[in-house]
């Protein structure tokens, strides 16, 4: 071979190799990127799945009576309503007793 020839062997050599390069390159980018956006969809998806988990717990520890109620509920004795100025005197139907003590 003269020394034309090998040196344009040579430059083929380079663009095809430049060029399978390029392509590897190209194929990597698009493999990284269809990496990274299933693992966002992935992460999304945890998230969302860890919000409704957490919304249910909420859900279902505000799912009784309301603190108004509950407190209602506490001052009523035998179905009279009282205070906590009142809550300790005798109801009306209590049992006086055989006399005076």
């Amino acid at each position: 071979m003269n020394p034309a020839a090998v040196l344009a062997e040579a430059g083929r050599i380079e663009s095809q190799s430049a060029a399978e390069l390029a392509r590897l390159r190209w194929h990597g980018r698009a493999e990284y990127e269809r990496g990274y956006e299933a693992g966002r969809r992935d992460a999304l998806a945890e998230e969302a799945a860890s919000r409704r988990e957490a919304a249910g717990l909420v859900a279902r520890a505000t799912a009784g009576p309301s603190h108004a109620e509950l407190e209602r509920r506490r001052w009523t004795l035998r179905g009279e309503q009282r205070t906590r100025e009142t809550f300790g005197q005798p109801h009306p139907g209590d049992y006086p007793g055989n006399g005076a003590a």
